[in-house]
């Protein structure tokens, strides 16, 4: 996401951007996240000063965990865009299931 990004700033044809990233692991060491490590990667972007949250990661079960998470992010005014999964499954993703949430 962040190159795709990179390349429309760059694309825009501007010289300059205010755009900052910061990136937070959920993942750490492992290859998969659960669910307390992406509400506290996205509770951790919130408090570092993010201002829009990139989730480009989801799964099938609900977690009132991340729901809190989100919820919280959405009461201060934070946008979270997450995917909504690539197998074309009719099934809710999370967390971009969540109606605070924008589905990608």
């Amino acid at each position: 996401m962040v190159n795709a990004l990179l390349q429309a700033m760059q694309a825009s044809g501007k010289s300059s951007s205010s755009v900052r990233i910061l990136a937070v692991d959920a993942f750490g060491a492992s290859s998969s996240a659960n669910t307390f490590n992406v509400a506290a990667g996205m509770i951790t972007a919130g408090n570092r000063g993010a201002t829009v949250i990139n989730a480009s990661l989801g799964g099938y079960g609900d977690s009132p965990l991340l729901r809190d998470a989100v919820q919280q992010l959405a009461k201060h005014n934070i946008p979270v865009f997450a995917a909504v999964g690539n197998d074309a499954s009719t099934s809710a993703f999370f967390p971009a299931a969540y109606p605070e949430v924008i589905s990608v």
